[in-house]
């Protein structure tokens, strides 16, 4: 009798969760799961079928939740393979006031074998660890789609997450005539990025706003999301004569971000956009599609 209550009890007993998520470079997670305070507002976009442009970056953050004491391997798997050169870094989350928040990047191999808790860096309580895809598109890349797969090895059982990859025409120019400020940890997920915006749409405006972190943002979320940024600008800058000359180009750009004008955006610095809206922007540069433009909503802090 003992021992089929014991049985019973341990049939019962909850099983530690197991996931896999890929979000966008600008949906960061904490430690425990959750978006940080300064990405939220809105659901994180979902990531199934992203336009990439050719000989430039296309990144994403994954999230992976596993019993912390056991071991989990990552991969990522192409179809046809060697499509694009992928690497993985382990994002190292540091403390901005009360939230973690991750920041500084220490590039891991695939396939990738370790658990959430890194012994070195232990947090307490923490049931996720998140990492950062870096997908570099050749220039000569075949203009299409392509499968690219997410694999979690959880131990007993695979978890997969596809995504179909579609790779455009537009080749991300090599002169990045841009320059913009890095912003600090503590600030929203896309700030490196909107610094960039405003760089590009703002003739005279300054490099960006808020504080700024020393260094140039080498091994770093941001600055790798200040890398990402810049390409688009460069194309947006490419694509002007393309589409309607200078203005129309960013005027349409200026809505896709959820602006009404770039005067507006220009004339209020601190003009916040929702989080996750330059994706917006980025995909109309790549496929000349505006989708979505009037849900995104602009507040003044």
């Amino acid at each position: 009798m003992k021992r089929g209550l014991l049985y019973l009890l341990c049939a019962a007993a909850p099983v530690a969760a197991q996931s896999l998520a890929v979000r966008s470079e600008f949906s960061r997670v904490d430690p425990f799961g959750e978006t940080v305070p300064a990405d939220r507002g809105s659901e994180p976009r979902e990531i199934l079928s992203p336009a990439v442009g050719r000989g430039g970056f296309a990144s994403y953050r994954l999230v992976v939740e596993h019993p912390p004491d056991k071991d989990f391997t990552l991969h990522v798997a192409q179809n046809p393979d060697n499509t694009v050169k992928a690497s993985l870094y382990r994002e190292i989350y540091a403390k901005a006031g009360e939230a973690w928040m991750p920041d500084k990047l220490e590039p891991v191999p695939l396939p990738y074998t370790g658990k959430v808790v890194d012994s070195e860096r232990p947090i307490p309580n923490q049931k996720v660890q998140t990492f950062w895809l870096d997908v570099l598109v050749p220039p000569d890349a075949a203009v299409g789609r392509f499968r690219l797969e997410v694999q979690l090895w959880t131990g007993d059982r695979w978890i997969i997450y596809p995504l179909e990859i579609r790779v455009q025409a537009h080749i991300y120019p090599a002169d990045r005539p841009y320059r913009a400020s890095l912003p600090a940890v503590g600030g929203q997920g896309s700030a490196s990025a909107v610094n960039v915006f405003r760089s590009y749409l703002c003739a005279g405006a300054p490099p960006g706003n808020g504080a700024v972190s020393a260094g140039n943002g080498s091994g770093t979320v941001r600055g790798m999301i200040r890398r990402n940024a810049l390409q688009d600008a460069a194309l947006a800058a490419w694509l002007e004569s393309e589409r309607g000359g200078a203005a129309a180009l960013r005027n349409t750009i200026a809505l896709a971000a959820g602006v009404d004008t770039p005067e507006r955006f220009c004339k209020e610095p601190k003009v916040a956009l929702e989080n996750e809206a330059l994706l917006r922007v980025r995909d109309y540069l790549l496929t000349n599609r505006l989708r979505g433009a009037n849900s995104i909503t602009v507040t003044s802090k």
